[in-house]
């Protein structure tokens, strides 16, 4: 089976962090939320609290298959603010047999991190003039390598459709959005 961390910080944008949870679940693949702060307990942008599955602190993570960094404000500076945040994101996105995603803001982390040179990359407008080595592109979900980044919070199911797309296959993806009725 596949596994996906999906890390948590005060402030994260709900859809964008949770629609992939539901959409990954869905698709067989076992995703295990991670608290990048001191308690399990984390409250989105929209005040709704979640309880992460572990804290980011307590293991190193690097058995996934898949991190993903959700955005919103002021979440995807929370994930920046952590170096552990950084140097996962780097081990995943370095590696061959690994996928990074990041959806709206969060590019932006990826970016002051370094790790976007020469990356196509989509997100939010409101930090696309923080991306400099990013390759901005139009479309709402880009995949470029191991790298998949989407825009924003509107684009949840989509960009979780492509998580899994990556880890399962079109197959797979195609009988779950059946199932979702989004077909």
């Amino acid at each position: 089976m596949k596994k996906v961390y999906l890390l948590l910080a005060e402030g994260f944008e709900t859809i964008e962090a949770l629609a992939p949870v539901d959409v990954l679940r869905r698709c067989g693949i076992e995703v295990v939320t991670l608290s990048v702060g001191d308690s399990k307990r984390v409250v989105s942008s929209q005040n709704i609290p979640v309880e992460a599955d572990k804290l980011l602190s307590s293991e190193d993570y690097l058995d996934g298959d898949m991190l993903i960094l959700p955005g919103g404000s002021p979440g995807y500076e929370n994930l920046g603010k952590s170096s552990k945040v950084i140097e996962l994101s780097k081990e995943y996105l370095n590696s061959s047999e690994k996928f990074l995603g990041a959806i709206c803001a969060a590019p932006s982390v990826l970016e002051n991190a370094g790790l976007l040179k020469g990356k196509k990359i989509i997100c939010h407008y409101g930090v696309k003039d923080l991306i400099k080595d990013g390759i901005l592109g139009n479309e709402k979900v880009i995949l470029d390598g191991n790298l998949v980044t989407a825009s924003g919070a509107g684009l949840g199911i989509d960009f979780g459709l492509k998580l899994a797309e990556v880890l399962v296959g079109p197959e797979k993806v195609e009988e779950v959005k059946k199932k979702m009725t989004i077909i």
